[in-house]
């Protein structure tokens, strides 16, 4: 529920209504409001004028590629318009840490 928890996102955004934040992500629950996410809200009026900023890949060319793309626009992002606040997540780099206990 994140209305009563907020995302840290969010909580960045409450504390300073004037921060620009952006989430790029792999994994859909990330940023999709659909299925079992988002788990960064939406924030649909910020997003309107680009104080919030969300990015989820397309999935079609497998998790290797979607990951390159999240990269590719996140370094972009970050070092073109330096967000106040980011979260970046890369599924393949997540699902290596399980399989490798890492």
């Amino acid at each position: 529920d994140l209305a009563r928890h907020p995302d840290i996102l969010s909580q960045v955004f409450f504390a300073n209504p004037s921060a620009r934040t952006l989430a790029a992500a792999t994994w859909d629950a990330f940023v999709s409001p659909y299925g079992p996410g988002p788990i960064i809200h939406q924030r649909v009026d910020q997003q309107r004028t680009g104080q919030h900023q969300l990015f989820g890949p397309d999935l079609s060319q497998g998790i290797d590629r979607a990951d390159e793309q999240v990269s590719s626009w996140a370094a972009w992002h970050l070092l073109h318009e330096g967000p106040d606040a980011a979260v970046v997540y890369f599924e393949g780099v997540d699902h290596a840490g399980h399989s490798f206990g890492a």
